[in-house]
Parts: structure tokens; sequence; C-alpha cells
């Protein structure tokens, strides 16, 4: 895991004291009404910060006033995060394969892309890849 120095970290933007953040897997979406769904979901619950699994196409994740760091893996499939524009991510790691990203924002955001057994669960077996 990588340490982060206290100097990276940022204060909240002004007159906040909570940051929201969701998940979300969108398991590759490319029709234009699902991602203005999309995009209405992030504004209308306000979202400071997006974890976004199952991303194929970086482009269709364009949301105004929000920066996306994007990690495709080599199958062409990965996750991104967005961040509002104020919001700045520091020490954003990114694993080649891209099942897998971190990032800083007064505290460590990891998302993973756990392995599935046939039965559409998590094995539980073995663990966590370390970044």
């Amino acid at each position: 895991m990588t340490e982060i120095a206290a100097s990276t970290l940022h204060p909240l933007p002004q007159g906040r004291n909570i940051v929201k953040i969701a998940a979300i897997n969108i398991n590759g979406i490319t029709a234009p009404l699902r991602i203005s769904m999309l995009t209405e979901f992030i504004r209308l619950h306000e979202l400071d910060i997006l974890l976004v699994q199952a991303v194929t196409h970086p482009e269709t994740l364009n949301v105004r006033g929000y920066a996306t760091h994007f990690n495709i893996g080599t199958s062409m499939r990965g996750m991104a995060i967005l961040a509002r524009n104020e919001i700045i991510l520091t020490n954003i790691i990114k694993v080649p394969s891209g099942r897998a990203m971190a990032a800083a924002y007064n505290i460590l955001l990891i998302m993973y892309t756990l392995p599935l057994v046939q039965h559409g669960g998590w094995s539980g077996k073995g663990s966590i890849p370390p970044i």
C-alpha cells in the first residue's frame, strides 16, 4: 500500500464538511439514454466522487464539472474515478490489468474488481491482491 504524506491532503471545497462518494458498475454502457441517466444520477445526488466499474468506452464518462481518471486494462475493460473539478485526487495508482486502481483525497480510495465464481459471487478464497 502506498503511504500518503500529510502535505498531499487537500481541504474540502469551501463550505463543505462531507464528501459524497458512490460506486457503480455500468456494465460497459454506450447508449446515449443510459449515459444521460448516469449523468443525471451524478447531478441528482450531488456526488463528489464516483467509482465506476466495467468501463469499456472512456469517452462515455465525460461529465461536465468532473475530472475523470481511467484505468482501462488489456481486455479493454476497466474502471474510472470521477471527481468534481475542485476535488484534487493524488497518488493515483493503476494496475495494468485494469482490475484495480487507487487514489487519495484526504482518505485513500481503493477500487478492485473481485474474482467471481460460477454463481455470481466472490469465492472468498485467497486474498485481495495488493496495489
